[in-house]
């Protein structure tokens, strides 16, 4: 459940991105959606299965978190949503407020610190807390 969920923040993170920047508009949505959510239904699929096949992770004999060896791919899909959301803050916002959008670029920036922490350290799960600091900045800035 952890991989589900953390792996779907992403995939809204970047639908929201999309919405603030006005990106899911037109004729077009439907089939762009269908491909959107293609990488993240792959990683749904390998996280349902992590039970029987311990793709993404397992816990051996002496009750440790372990890795698994597609834990990488899930990871990958995550850093590739995330960059696309970097690429539609950067490119299709207003160029001049940056305070508009250090908000985006700092939940992106700790998600993307998170991965390759995540990575490198495989006995540590960081994404959550990266995932709860980022929502927390974009919260604290977008606040009235």
């Amino acid at each position: 459940l952890y991989f589900v969920i953390t792996g779907f923040m992403s995939v809204a993170f970047c639908l929201y991105t999309m919405t603030e920047t006005q990106a899911i508009i037109g004729k077009k949505t439907k089939k762009f959606m269908t491909i959107f959510f293609i990488p993240y239904t792959v990683a749904f699929l390998i996280i349902s299965t992590t039970p029987l096949t311990h793709l993404v992770f397992y816990v051996d004999e002496e009750h440790t978190y372990l890795q698994g060896p597609m834990m990488g791919i899930l990871l990958i899909v995550i850093f590739a949503y995330l960059i696309f959301s970097i690429v539609r803050i950067t490119f299709y916002t207003d160029n001049g407020n940056y305070r508009k959008k250090f908000p985006y670029y700092a939940f992106a920036v700790l998600m993307i610190i998170s991965i390759i922490i995540q990575y490198s350290t495989t006995k540590y799960l960081m994404y959550g807390i990266a995932e709860a600091l980022g929502i927390l900045v974009i919260y604290t800035r977008k606040s009235p």
